[in-house]
């Protein structure tokens, strides 16, 4: 099953659009829905970095869906000869333990895998 996202590009625009955090938004044209003119869709808000350059944390989530395709593309090379540890999927080899496509399937799992939300616990 696959989670249908916002597509990329994403970025952050270069002043902070909030006085809470930087914002993180799709590409103008992206959400034909959003009553915002340009079609930018607010994807997130990051509370890190200062007032002059956002920090870590929106430029990750910014890159998000740039790191995901990356993540696809190296999982498609995997199957023929994996440039880590040598096996070929193809020829029903596994992968050696250590091996970064494990980790790469996890995270992109991870992310196409929808989760249940968590009810917060009642106090009595």
């Amino acid at each position: 099953m696959s989670t249908k996202h916002t597509p990329g590009p994403w970025h952050i625009p270069p002043i902070p659009m909030s006085d809470e955090g930087w914002k993180i938004v799709s590409e103008p044209g992206t959400n034909p829905c959003d009553d915002d003119p340009a079609g930018m869709e607010w994807i997130a808000t990051a509370y890190d970095g200062d007032c002059r350059k956002p920090g870590p944390n929106a430029r990750l989530i910014a890159a998000a869906p740039d790191l995901l395709a990356a993540c696809k593309k190296a999982d498609c090379f995997a199957h023929c000869a994996c440039g880590w540890c040598g096996a070929s999927e193809s020829s029903g080899q596994k992968h050696g333990a250590n091996c970064p496509v494990h980790r790469i399937r996890a995270a992109v799992a991870k992310m196409e895998t929808p989760t249940e939300p968590q009810e917060a616990p009642v106090e009595s």
